[in-house]
């Protein structure tokens, strides 16, 4: 089986889920992606150099609605004629605009998978409600300011999202309620696959268990990803200050960077007790700062951070993030949730498990087990191995 991705790059999760289905699942995979910087990559997003699978030299080039496509896309089906080319936003637009490539896909009989990012994709009948909500948030949402224009312009993105969803062979999200969302627009729930979602779990844990006698030396709260407003990094400093008050040895330590690094270092000058590490990729010196903390706070938006942290066994404490937690943080077992951008709540969440070290203890160790056991970067991949092996019999 030939199964060719399409990215804006390779980020380190999805060089892993290639590394997985090429390896263990016997498949053969490769990479579309751009010769230089996408224009849909978030800012700040961190892309591998280098990988263990092949990576194909897409052209992107700007089309429809200011989003880019590749240029040479049915060129390289042509050459490579995979059995199944798996695309993702906003590249996907290109099947609606692109005759070419659609006789391309019909002519060597490439099934279609699309691969989405559900947060940010609302059913179709609350499309308006969904776009002034407080969930959409960053990206276009930011850059809009969810104004009367912008909400056009999103409409009509949603409305074509309508079209391309209904031309794919088969659809892959990584939380349950992307079936009732996708079904919305017409699509077949049989056609949709959840995969969930996980990083390169396998390094992590291996990390772990070379470092799994290191323990926090005093309560300490950490933040792992890039330093944007949606994270809301700020609301953790002032949950920090406030929770210090109680708990004198606590410090918060917060990796990352981005463009809020320079106002977040301003804002939390005073406290000499939180640590700003800078992006750390290197995955031994990440594994030590994970273990030397007591709690993962994600206090915004967020996903696969929260993968990682659990698999140093640390309970987790969030809100509303980007649909990961849902699979695997549960409330009162191994972390808590808070009312989303609610100060109050969100000490309250992080207090409870501060006053009681045998719950602290306890709810790691869960953490570390529903990593181990449940959704790992392994059971991800099988659960992509099942949408492909369907796609190919249908």
């Amino acid at each position: 089986m030939k199964v060719l991705f399409t990215f804006p790059g390779l980020a380190h999760y999805l060089s892993a889920l290639l590394g997985h289905l090429q390896n263990d699942e016997g498949m053969e995979v490769a990479a579309i992606i751009p010769q230089g910087k996408s224009q849909s990559r978030g800012e700040g997003v961190h892309v591998q150099t280098q990988s263990n699978t092949r990576t194909i030299s897409g052209e992107e080039a700007i089309g429809f609605l200011g989003k880019p496509y590749f240029k040479n896309l049915p060129e390289i089906l042509a050459e490579e004629q995979p059995d199944i080319l798996v695309i993702g936003w906003p590249y996907a637009l290109d099947l609606i605009f692109n005759s070419t490539l659609r006789e391309t896909i019909k002519k060597y009989k490439i099934k279609l998978i699309y691969k989405g990012i559900p947060f940010n994709l609302p059913a179709k009948n609350k499309i308006k409600s969904f776009y002034y909500s407080e969930q959409f948030t960053g990206g276009e949402a930011d850059a809009t300011g969810k104004n009367f224009l912008g909400f056009l312009k999103f409409y009509l993105i949603t409305q074509l999202r309508g079209f391309y969803l209904r031309m794919v062979d088969a659809h892959v999200y990584y939380i349950d309620e992307a079936i009732e969302n996708i079904a919305s627009y017409g699509v077949a729930k049989e056609k949709i696959f959840i995969t969930y979602n996980s990083p390169d779990t396998d390094t992590h844990l291996a990390i772990e268990a070379q470092l799994h006698d290191q323990k926090a030396e005093h309560p300490n709260l950490l933040h792992v990803g890039r330093l944007v407003k949606w994270k809301r990094v700020d609301l953790l400093i002032d949950a920090y200050r406030i929770l210090k008050k109680k708990y004198p040895n606590l410090t918060l330590t917060i990796v990352g960077n981005g463009p809020e690094e320079v106002n977040l270092k301003n804002y939390a000058a005073a406290d000499s007790d939180i640590i700003f590490l800078g992006a750390i990729y290197d995955p031994m010196e990440l594994g030590r700062v994970f273990k030397s903390a007591s709690i993962y706070v994600l206090a915004g938006m967020g996903g696969l951070s929260i993968n990682e942290a659990m698999c140093y066994g640390l309970p987790i404490i969030c809100s509303v993030a980007d649909g990961t937690e849902k699979a695997i943080v549960r409330a009162d077992y191994n972390g808590y949730y808070f009312e989303r951008d609610n100060l109050i709540s969100l000490c309250d969440s992080i207090d409870l498990l501060l006053q009681d070290e045998a719950k602290l203890k306890l709810f790691g160790e869960r953490s570390l087990s529903i990593i181990k056991e449940e959704i790992n970067i392994r059971t991800v991949s099988k659960r992509y191995v099942k949408a492909f092996e369907y796609v190919l019999k249908n």
